[in-house]
């Protein structure tokens, strides 16, 4: 081996080993986690680092890695790339729905269920596209019934709208 490739080799295993050090140790999932909530740009900087439990400082010497700096390119050229707006406000709306569920929920809790807590529960749903009905129904009136059988065979679904009448006719 030349004199010129062991020094290459050794500068290779420092900067690995410097690169281990500056992350942390952290996992490459972690860094392509991170680096795709930042470049979604969904929520602050500082709140994504406190839910994944990484100080400021330990942030500001992963940035400088050239492995987080790859990884936040590639997160960027991927969300942008995304093939519409539609698409990516979709998956806004379902991380905001994510995120807003558990204060959601309290609120409905404390105070009861008000007209208006429904209203915004729907709301979240519509735009992340939760609980939509096949066929694109409204989901108002409908029925569905699903019947599985067996599991070799695929369950039979029955839709329906029922007939509405009053007491005097039956």
């Amino acid at each position: 081996m030349s004199a010129t490739s062991m020094q290459i080799e050794a500068d290779l295993r420092n900067k690995l080993v410097e690169t281990a050090i500056e992350t942390r140790g952290m996992s490459h999932r972690l860094m392509v986690s991170l680096a795709s909530e930042i470049a979604m740009d969904i929520l602050p900087v500082e709140q994504i680092l406190r839910s994944h439990s990484i100080t400021q400082t330990e942030f500001d010497k992963l940035i400088r890695q050239d492995i987080f700096q790859q990884l936040y390119r590639e997160a960027l050229l991927a969300w942008g790339a995304t093939s519409s707006a539609s698409t990516r406000i979709k998956a806004k709306m379902e991380t905001g729905l994510e995120l807003a569920l558990p204060q959601l929920f309290a609120e409905i809790y404390k105070d009861g269920l008000t007209t208006a807590k429904v209203e915004l529960i729907k709301t979240f749903m519509k735009g992340g596209g939760i609980g939509e009905r096949a066929g694109g129904g409204s989901g108002e009136g409908g029925v569905q019934i699903v019947i599985n059988m067996d599991a070799q065979k695929p369950a039979v679904t029955i839709d329906a709208t029922p007939i509405s009448r009053d007491a005097e006719d039956i």
